[in-house]
């Protein structure tokens, strides 16, 4: 079975005034990542210099492709370089001062208080259920800080200095800073959900039905505009009823590969709107395809949206029913 591997290409050129060499391997990825977002140069010379709060809110400014801001200065400690960013970073409510009207842009920022940006930035999720994957020093984090380090563990945006310890409290350095933005910019954005569940679930989605039909439009124009191969086959079943399988195809980088299936189903029972059978699964599906997206795979992946599921799955036998022995061969799971 071949892998899916994300293939990170970059161009290191002579004339560049800093090296991944002089950076752990654990955080290639990060200042590699770091140069092609263009991060200042004085970020990436030495990997192990520690934060401070002006720093930070200029990585995080950086990241996010120096947005303008007319928002004023808040405080009055900010040097000019960091003005922009502070006042960007400000206005959004990502990073707060200490009171007096400072901000204290030298001080040294700890872990939990960078999680605690990034958080801010991805509008505070909400976090349901307090799971640090067995760290055992949670607990020296401080409360308002929590959910925030939650977030990021689960996320997987921050992880553990050992396999056990966290260290909350500790300083981060310009490395471990730079991950948790690439890793924080890698996320796709989670608020589309909400909206595919609530199109999804606007009336009920049995075989045959407007709701159906219109669903499965919905999901034609969402997966065309993630920049996918999309198809519709039409099912009729035994009553002359029509539904519509949905297939976004996103090609693998090499010829005859192998195939996998994402699977879901938009049809519903024609009583119940069916939010969790499976407007739910759909909306995971078109949310695992817009991460999947710009990922370069040696395997085709098919993401496909299955009508007529509620009856013995026959939207989904249809759809097999309909390819060759070739391609059959070539898939490797659901």
């Amino acid at each position: 079975m071949k892998k899916m591997c994300t293939v990170l290409v970059c161009a290191m050129f002579a004339s560049a005034p800093v090296c991944a060499a002089e950076w752990s391997e654990w955080a290639e990825n990060a200042f590699l990542w770091a140069e092609q977002s263009e991060i200042s140069d004085g970020f990436l010379r030495d990997p192990e210099v520690t934060v401070t709060r002006g720093m930070s809110a200029q990585m995080i400014y950086e990241a996010a492709g120096r947005p303008f801001s007319e928002y004023e200065l808040p405080f009055t400690d900010v040097p000019d370089e960091y003005s922009d960013a502070v006042s960007w970073a400000a206005e959004h409510g990502y990073i707060e001062g200490v009171g007096d009207g400072l901000f204290v842009p030298d001080d040294a920022v700890t872990r939990q208080e960078f999680a605690a940006m990034l958080y801010r930035q991805a509008g505070s999720p909400v976090v349901s259920a307090y799971d640090m994957r067995g760290y055992t020093d949670t607990d020296a984090a401080a409360e308002w800080a929590r959910p925030a380090i939650c977030w990021s563990v689960q996320t997987g945006i921050m992880t553990g200095r050992s396999e056990t310890q966290l260290v909350p409290c500790d300083t981060i350095t310009t490395a471990e800073a730079l991950m948790m933005l690439q890793r924080t910019r890698s996320i796709p954005d989670a608020s589309e959900i909400g909206t595919d569940l609530e199109a999804l679930t606007a009336s009920e989605r049995s075989i045959g039905s407007e709701g159906e039909a219109s669903a499965a439009e919905y999901l034609r124009e969402r997966f065309d505009g993630m920049g996918y191969t999309v198809t519709q086959q039409l099912y009729t079943d035994e009553m002359n009823r029509t539904g519509t399988n949905v297939i976004a195809v996103k090609e693998a980088s090499e010829a005859d590969a192998d195939i996998m299936i994402l699977s879901a189903h938009h049809d519903s029972v024609p009583t119940a709107y069916g939010a969790n059978d499976n407007a739910s699964g759909v909306s995971a599906l078109l949310y695992a395809a817009e991460a999947l997206k710009d990922i370069d795979t040696d395997t085709e992946i098919r993401f496909i949206s299955f009508t007529d599921e509620e009856k013995k799955k026959n939207g989904s036998r249809a759809y097999i029913d309909s390819l060759s022995l070739e391609e059959k061969d070539r898939m490797i799971g659901d």
